[in-house]
C-alpha cells in the first residue's frame, strides 16, 4: 500500500502520537517533502524519534525515504503532469505561449502585492554597507545567484556567488562580521542553504533571504526576508515563473542600490562595460 493509503487506512494500530503525526502530514502534504524532521517535530510538538518510528510503521526505513516516497506519490496524484495544469498536450503552441505569458505575469503581479518597500530599502542599504556580499543558491536558485552576483559586480559591489555545497560551507566558515550573505531559495528549506546560513551567522555575518515560502526555516534564520510569489508543484520545480519572481525580487533590490548610489553605480557600470568591450576587441585581433 502507498504511504498516503497507509496513512488513511493504517495496517497498524496507531498511537495517539501517530495520529497527530499522520493528521499533520495530510494537512500539510505539499510542504512535507521540503521539511526537515526537526521542523516537523517542532510544529507538531513531538520528538524526532517519535516521527521516525511513525514513518517506519508506514513502511519507510527513515524520514528521508519517507519524504522521497511521499513526493513521488504527490507527483502521481498530480497525474504525472510536469506542465502547468492549464496546459494541454494537444493545444497549439501559440495557445501555450499565451498561457505561459499569463503565468509569468501572475507571479510578477502577486509578488508586487506582497513585497514591502521598507524591506527593499533596508536590503539595499545592507548591501551598500557590507564589506562583501555572497549570493548563494542551489539548483535553479544557483543560476539566479550567479546572475545576481554578475549584476551587482557591474556596479562596483564586491560580491561573489556560490552554488556548490562545499564552496558555500568554506565561504561561510571564513566570512567576517560586516559581510552579507544573500540566500536564494524558493522553498526556504534546502538543507545546504540552511547549513551555510547557520555557519555564516555564527561568524557574525548578516543574512538576507529571498524566498517564496514565508513560513520557511530560512526566514527564521535570516535577518531580513524578501518574499516573492510561488505556487509551483513538485514537478514544476525550477519553472520559469519562479525564476522570474526571484529575478524580479533581485532586480528591485539592485535598482534600489543604484538609486541610493547613482553616480558611483553609473561610473562603475560604464567602466566595466568599457573593460568588456576592450576585451572583445583583444580577442578579435
Amino acid at each position: 500500500m502507498s504511504i498516503i493509503g497507509n496513512i488513511n487506512r493504517p495496517k497498524f494500530r496507531p498511537t495517539k502520537s501517530d495520529k497527530l503525526i499522520m493528521k499533520y502530514i495530510l494537512d500539510n502534504i505539499d510542504e512535507i517533502p521540503y521539511m526537515q524532521i526537526s521542523t516537523m517535530a517542532q510544529k507538531i510538538g513531538t520528538g524526532e524519534a517519535t516521527i521516525t518510528r511513525c514513518v517506519k510503521k508506514l513502511g519507510c526505513n527513515g524520514f528521508q525515504e519517507f519524504k522521497l516516497g511521499l513526493a513521488k506519490e504527490i507527483t502521481i496524484r498530480e497525474q504525472n503532469n510536469i506542465l502547468d495544469s492549464s496546459i494541454k498536450q494537444n493545444e497549439p503552441a501559440t495557445e501555450t505561449a499565451s498561457k505561459l505569458m499569463s503565468a509569468d505575469m501572475k507571479v510578477l503581479e502577486e509578488t508586487l502585492k506582497i513585497v514591502k518597500s521598507s524591506d527593499i530599502e533596508k536590503v539595499a542599504k545592507m548591501i551598500l554597507s557590507a564589506g562583501k556580499v555572497c549570493f548563494i543558491g542551489i539548483g535553479f536558485s544557483g543560476i539566479v545567484s550567479l546572475d545576481s552576483s554578475y549584476k551587482f559586480m557591474r556596479i562596483g559591489i564586491d560580491c561573489t556567488s556560490y552554488d556548490n555545497n562545499h564552496m558555500m560551507v568554506m565561504m561561510a566558515s571564513i566570512i567576517r562580521e560586516g559581510d552579507l550573505v544573500v540566500a536564494i531559495s524558493n522553498s526556504g528549506e534546502t538543507s545546504e542553504i540552511l547549513n551555510t546560513v547557520k555557519i555564516a551567522k555564527e561568524n557574525g555575518s548578516k543574512v538576507i533571504a529571498i524566498t517564496g515560502n514565508q513560513q520557511s526555516s530560512l526566514c527564521k534564520l535570516a535577518d531580513l526576508c524578501v518574499y516573492h510569489y510561488s505556487d509551483e508543484s513538485l514537478l514544476e520545480t525550477g519553472s520559469m515563473p519562479t525564476k522570474i519572481a526571484q529575478l524580479f525580487a533581485v532586480e528591485l533590490i539592485y535598482t534600489e542600490v543604484v538609486k541610493y548610489n547613482i553616480i558611483e553605480s553609473t561610473n562603475n557600470k560604464l567602466r566595466t562595460t568599457d573593460a568588456i568591450k576592450k576585451l572583445d576587441i583583444e580577442y578579435r585581433k
